[in-house]
């Protein structure tokens, strides 16, 4: 019994003197922070004559703008013969509006709506995070060795933060724009 108690008050102990040298920097540890990766998002409707011939031209002025797709063309569903589709790509934000130039030479711009992305600043918390992982990661590298789970929650952590401030960074720079594409209706004679 004595030993019992012996063993209780020692181990509360231990988690008092580790309690003391955590810094305490927020109330949860494993928040997730906004990533954004953009610092526009500009929807445009473009009605084109020719469906697949623009959509030739579109690509091409996508990558002379230094711009690209957010995901591979082949995962924007369109219909057949291209009278409807859907694209989203990012460019560089100094080249957005030379980009709806090149739209509008396609094609007639309808419904063009334009909003700054509110990026609220990565809160000090999380780069005081950051921090403290990353020294506690390299003074404690053998301990949590010896703790595959708990380094990998420490990893996705960091690697989460690391993201958030770079994005915080990078994301005033880029522009995304979701556009539509559809082919005017042929009038019949």
């Amino acid at each position: 019994m004595k030993q019992g108690i012996f063993l209780a008050f020692f181990s509360l102990g231990i988690s008092a003197t580790v309690f003391a040298q955590t810094p305490v920097t927020a109330d949860f540890w494993m928040h997730r922070y906004t990533v954004h990766d953009y610092g526009a998002i500009w929807h445009v409707d473009l009605q084109v004559k020719d469906g697949a011939r623009a959509r030739k031209k579109i690509v091409a002025a996508i990558k002379k703008k230094g711009g690209a797709p957010t995901e591979p063309l082949s995962h924007f569903p369109v219909d057949s013969g291209y009278q409807h589709q859907q694209i989203a790509f990012s460019i560089p934000m100094d080249k957005a509006d030379k980009m709806l130039a090149d739209l509008r030479g396609v094609g007639t711009v309808h419904g063009l709506t334009q909003r700054q992305d509110p990026q609220p600043s990565l809160p000090e918390e999380a780069l005081i995070k950051l921090k403290a992982l990353e020294e506690e990661t390299v003074s404690g590298r053998a301990m949590l060795a010896q703790l595959p789970s708990s380094a990998a929650a420490v990893n996705e952590i960091i690697a989460h933060l690391r993201a958030a401030r770079e994005a915080q960074k990078t994301a005033a720079s880029r522009i995304l724009f979701n556009l539509a594409v559809e082919e005017a209706a042929q009038r019949k004679k």
